[in-house]
């Protein structure tokens, strides 16, 4: 598994250490008050998934969704 490119919307947890596909992603595995007593879920447990790069994002589409974005044909 490779270090996924942080970019745009990659981003890494500063106290877990994962990555996340989005910024929405990352916001979802971590639980607590701001400012104290803030922590990591597991994101497996939130509904994340892992992808090849090793960065945690949402389950991927079924091809009826992709179609009804009209991603596919």
């Amino acid at each position: 598994m490779t270090t996924p490119k942080l970019g745009q919307s990659t981003c890494e947890c500063g106290a877990c250490h994962r990555y996340f596909t989005t910024t929405a992603n990352f916001d979802k595995h971590r639980a607590g008050e701001y400012g104290g007593g803030q922590y990591c879920n597991d994101p497996a447990d939130v509904g994340l998934v892992q992808r090849a790069n090793g960065a945690w994002g949402g389950p991927p589409m079924s091809e009826a969704q992709k179609q009804a974005r009209g991603w596919v044909a």
